[in-house]
């Protein structure tokens, strides 16, 4: 009834506004359609004023043009409106159709007021675009020398480039943008605009412009708008055009970004603007470095809190190899990294540093003056307390996982005996996890578990604190990712176990002995003697076999937050490992396709594919394909009957996967690419109706199982299997 009776209204209400706007007679209705725009159905309104400025030609009247351009105002507030935005503008376009000397200079005036009302993405892009517009229909006089309004046109533009570079404006809306711009202010010079070439005379003409802007926002879409004249496009740009900008780029970064932090009002480059000056530093080359870096290396030590973070975003987005500037950089950053209001700002610079650096052996110079930091031989004396230690564990580590070069080895052989007294010296465990990691990246560059960091993981793994431990097992894990690592690491074998073995009898450890089984079965496989600790401690058939105190912890109905989605990937690991490598002792194979069930079931998607990866190892064995289609059937079941029982006031999470999905997926996951017949009939027979085909509340059916299954078959003869099966 509601649906019947909605339609005629809906109806009727847009009959009454087309006689509404029918019945407007402009210009004398004007200041009718001015009180409409704020209101709802003001686009046929807008159409009438629309097709009324289209009609004529030549001078507008005054007393037209003040409504015309007071209803464009009132217009941006509404440019969320689809039908009211693209009314406007075809409003806009008619009246600059119209030119003449008053049209122009009032459409100057009504931008300047559009501007200050616009107040969200989408009405700061319209007003580009009107700005746009008004650019390109500006008269140019007849010898190619600039408009009088040129400034405040690129002011305009400017601010509100600005405006969409600080809002939540996408990067393809400021491109299209920049791109529009580019070619308007262009015709400035009288360019061929067929050409494709890039027009620099305008853009180094904005550039001593905005030189002169002090307001933040006007500079971040001045520098935008001055930097799209000289990227590339459809070519380089030429050396000749490039000489006379790049000086001017750079004096105007030194300006809006060096000096701007000093001084009592100094203040921090925020990140939209160094994004602007993004084609400014690609341009940079050695000669312009060797200038500015002494520059940024003075303001760092006299205003580090507003100096360094901008540093670290500048050295990213060069070009240029920033290795022959690491050695005036490392004392900057050595002597501020533990002072913790500098810290997070100091790793960012070691972090650029590494990653715009080939030159590995100034970054282990670095690593090793970050070392002395620690030992108390830098500048600062011996470090005081836990908090001060924190940047210098930080810092190598991002040197040792972001420097790819295999040079850094040298510096991690040097880092593990001093970092191995120091982290177990340590008291704070905050700070011991940090040096932890770093002890477990020491050891992945090297290769070589050396006997006193063994002894070091074997004394956290057997401590008190469950964060320690966590940390310590995240370190074992980055650390074993090295094969060389693996063969001579046997010596952690007897701690792991014994965590296995503790967990057992301490369920808070469960979560934990699944991390320490897979990194007992990586070292079994690489070393025969950890292979043979792991038989003798019958660690498989304990964890892995029939009655495991872990099966429950990875199926469907887990309690939340009983294991970690990091603890379950790494149990899926260690089943796949087992069964692609059985090992000696162990063959329970049927238990370990009872893990494989509840992990494919199970509503974290990671758990899921890291199972169904797993099932690619019993490709061809239809008995244990078999028993896994049917530990998966008897789980939907145990599922159903628990959802039945569920109350009806429970309301279910609506961002939790519901378990049919779950099971679904499973099913497809575990049965092979095109099933024998008796798989399908098992399949068919011990599965519910709802899991092979979804039925939607209006009764229509919905893609389940079967049709996916059945989609596999190729058209014809095999068809007929999927038959007999039914």
């Amino acid at each position: 009834l509601d649906a019947r009776i909605s339609l005629p209204t809906r109806a009727l209400r847009s009959a009454a506004t087309m006689v509404v706007a029918a019945d407007v007679s402009l210009p004398k209705d004007f200041p009718i359609v001015e009180s409409k725009v704020q209101r709802p159905g003001t686009s046929s309104h807008l159409q009438a004023a629309v097709e009324h400025v289209s009609s004529g030609s030549g001078d507008l009247p005054l007393e037209e043009l003040k409504p015309l351009l007071r209803i464009l105002i009132e217009c941006i507030a509404r440019t969320y409106d689809p039908t009211v935005r693209k009314q406007a503008s075809a409003l806009w376009r008619a009246l600059l159709a119209r030119g003449g000397k008053m049209v122009f200079e009032g459409c100057m005036a009504a931008m300047m007021q559009i501007s200050k009302r616009a107040s969200s993405p989408t009405a700061y892009c319209t007003a580009f675009s009107w700005a746009c517009d008004l650019t390109a229909a500006a008269a140019l006089p007849a010898d190619g020398t600039l408009h009088p309004h040129f400034a405040k046109l690129v002011g305009m533009h400017a601010g509100l480039l600005g405006k969409m570079a600080t809002s939540d404006s996408k990067p393809a809306m400021l491109s299209a943008s920049l791109n529009r711009a580019r070619v308007s202010l262009s015709r400035f010079k009288g360019g061929d605009l067929s050409k494709k070439r890039v027009f620099t005379g305008a853009g180094e003409k904005i550039l001593d412009l905005v030189a002169g802007y002090k307001d933040v926002t006007d500079l971040i879409g001045g520098v935008h708008l001055a930097s799209a004249f000289f990227a590339p496009r459809n070519g380089e740009v030429k050396a000749t055009a490039l000489a006379g900008a790049k000086p001017k780029l750079v004096k105007l970064y030194k300006e809006a970004v060096l000096d701007a932090t000093q001084g009592q009002d100094g203040r921090k480059a925020p990140p939209q603007l160094l994004a602007a000056f993004a084609v400014a530093l690609k341009m940079l080359d050695h000669d312009d470095l060797a200038v500015l870096v002494p520059d940024m290396v003075h303001v760092c030590r006299r205003t580090p809190d507003l100096a360094l973070a901008p540093l670290a975003a500048s050295v990213l987005l060069l070009s240029a190899d920033t290795s022959r500037y690491v050695d005036q950089l490392s004392p900057v950053v050595c002597e501020r990294i533990t002072t913790d209001k500098f810290r997070a700002d100091c790793l960012a610079v070691v972090r650029a540093l590494a990653v715009q650096s080939t030159d590995t052996s100034v970054l282990v110079e670095l690593g090793q003056g970050l070392l002395k930091v620690l030992q108390g031989k830098g500048t600062q004396g011996q470090l005081k307390n836990w908090q001060e230690r924190q940047g210098p564990f930080e810092a190598l580590h991002a040197l040792l996982l972001l420097s790819k070069g295999s040079g850094m080895v040298s510096l991690a052989a040097d880092l593990c005996s001093p970092v191995v007294q120091l982290t177990d010296k340590e008291a704070n465990e905050e700070t011991k996890c940090m040096a932890l990691r770093l002890l477990g990246t020491i050891t992945r560059r090297t290769g070589d578990p050396t006997p006193e960091c063994q002894k070091l993981f074997a004394k956290v793994l057997e401590g008190p604190s469950d964060l320690v431990r966590a940390t310590a097992l995240d370190a074992l894990s980055e650390a074993l990712k090295s094969t060389d690592a693996r063969g001579a690491a046997g010596e952690m074998c007897a701690p792991l176990v014994k965590l296995t073995q503790t967990a057992e009898k301490k369920a808070t450890l469960r979560g934990d002995a699944m991390r320490a089984l897979r990194l007992l079965v990586l070292l079994a496989t690489a070393d025969a003697g950890a292979s043979k600790k792991l038989t003798e401690a019958k660690v498989l058939p304990q964890l892995l076999g029939a009655g495991s105190h872990l099966l429950p912890l990875c199926g469907h109905d887990a309690i939340s937050g009983t294991v970690t989605e990091r603890q379950l990937l790494d149990l899926a690991e260690a089943v796949d490992i087992s069964l692609r490598e059985p090992f000696e002792g162990f063959n329970d194979r049927p238990s370990l396709v009872a893990f494989l069930a509840r992990l494919l079931c199970h509503p974290l998607y990671s758990a899921h594919s890291a199972a169904a990866a797993a099932v690619k190892a019993l490709a061809g064995d239809m008995p244990l394909l078999t028993a896994l289609v049917a530990e998966i059937c008897t789980l939907l079941a145990a599922s159903l009957a628990s959802e039945a029982a569920r109350k009806p006031d429970q309301e279910r999470d609506p961002d939790a996967t519901h378990p049919r999905e779950c099971f679904r997926r499973a099913i497809l996951a575990a049965v092979p690419g095109l099933p024998p017949a008796p798989l399908l009939a098992r399949l068919l027979l011990a599965t519910h109706s709802k899991l092979l085909v979804s039925v939607s509340a209006d009764g229509t059916e919905e893609s389940g199982c079967w049709a996916r299954l059945e989609a596999r078959y190729p058209k014809g003869g095999e068809k007929g299997c999927l038959q007999e099966v039914l």
